[in-house]
């Protein structure tokens, strides 16, 4: 047997909601938050019971009320409707669309085709469930609303996105042991395996989302990095026969070039002054391999770019303050007396 939802908020919620007026759109933003609190509005159990008795008719309009609720674009509500507890019901009522000819299974997807690769233990329960919440709003975001959301819904929830990787990040740069436990398992990693690109991958969107950090946050997690070895490792990624690791080896330089260039400058000139230099085991050897040997543009092209970088004279005479020009000049004549013969002899 149906449910009748013209005796539940159900349908006077999705009438307002689909109001165009801004006073009533208004009015029924207060009167939803004040609903939610008092479980006026459909609720887990109302959908559940409606799943159980397969209503079709019923879901369909809490798909719309749903889309709805999205659709308002109010911060508060949508804190509700991601919050851990009702997060997964929130996805669940988003998969009677009536514009499928299916249901959609989202849930299910999410469960056994999406699971969530800890390559590094995380021991807090918060940073995991903050993790888990983000995945799924951007999976709400990218796979079931993308036709669905205007520019305005899509950047807020681009906005939660971005404010909770940032959160994830420092909690993570809080753990003193987080970052020497991936370090350590990366050196330990066999190079052909698979843990060995997911440990790849996870440092190359560790270091992408540090851009969205304060400059001075985002200047001690790249110093902590370089100290644990984040140089030396990326040299072993941009070593791999494989060009998918080799770009995100790439990405990570990038990254730490678009923050501050001195670091890996400096990182260079001391691999430069060791009495005992090892052929290929220095980054800058590789460097300058990758832009002559590799047969890969999109690798050529990232590599003329980080070199391009590390050479230009404005960064570089900002380095080492009133040290700048020798420095400058250090790093220039390194660069030409050691390298730059590799070019012209390639020419």
């Amino acid at each position: 047997e149906n449910v009748d939802l013209d005796a539940t908020p159900v349908a006077s919620v999705l009438s307002l909601a689909c109001e165009t007026d801004l006073t009533k759109r208004s009015a029924l933003r207060t009167f939803l938050l004040m609903a939610m609190q008092s479980e006026d509005v459909p609720t887990k159990e109302l959908f559940h019971m409606l799943e159980d008795l397969e209503d079709e008719e019923g879901l369909r309009h809490v798909n719309a009320v749903m889309k709805a609720l999205v659709m308002l674009n109010d911060m508060q509500i949508l804190e509700v409707l991601f919050d851990d507890s009702a997060i997964t019901d929130t996805i669940g009522m988003l998969e009677y669309d009536p514009s499928f000819p299916e249901k959609q299974n989202h849930r299910e997807t999410l469960r056994t085709k999406m699971k969530f690769k800890e390559v590094i233990p995380i021991r807090r329960e918060d940073v995991l469930s903050k993790i888990h919440q983000t995945f799924k709003i951007s999976y709400i975001k990218d796979m079931i609303l993308p036709i669905v959301l205007d520019d305005a819904t899509f950047g807020t929830l681009s906005s939660i996105i971005l404010y909770n990787n940032v959160e994830i990040l420092q909690a993570l740069a809080s753990d003193p042991g987080f970052f020497q436990n991936l370090f350590s398992k990366m050196r330990a990693a066999d190079r052909e395996g698979q843990d060995w690109a997911n440990l790849v991958e996870f440092v190359r969107e560790l270091c992408d989302h540090t851009k969205h950090l304060q400059v001075h946050q985002r200047h001690q997690f790249f110093v902590h990095l370089v100290k644990l070895g984040l140089f030396d490792m990326t040299c072993a990624i941009l070593q791999d026969e494989s060009d998918t690791l080799r770009l995100k080896g790439m990405d990570v330089l990038m990254s730490t070039l678009q923050h501050d260039p001195a670091m890996l400058r400096e990182f260079l000139m001391h691999q430069e002054n060791k009495e005992q230099r090892k052929q290929g085991e220095y980054l800058m050897s590789t460097i300058m391999d990758t832009l002559l040997l590799e047969s890969h543009s999109g690798l050529q092209e990232q590599i003329s770019d980080v070199l391009r970088m590390l050479l230009d004279p404005e960064s570089l005479q900002q380095t080492g303050g009133a040290g700048g020009k020798d420095n400058k000049n250090e790093f220039w004549d390194v660069f030409y007396q050691n390298y730059f013969g590799k070019v012209l002899a390639v020419l």
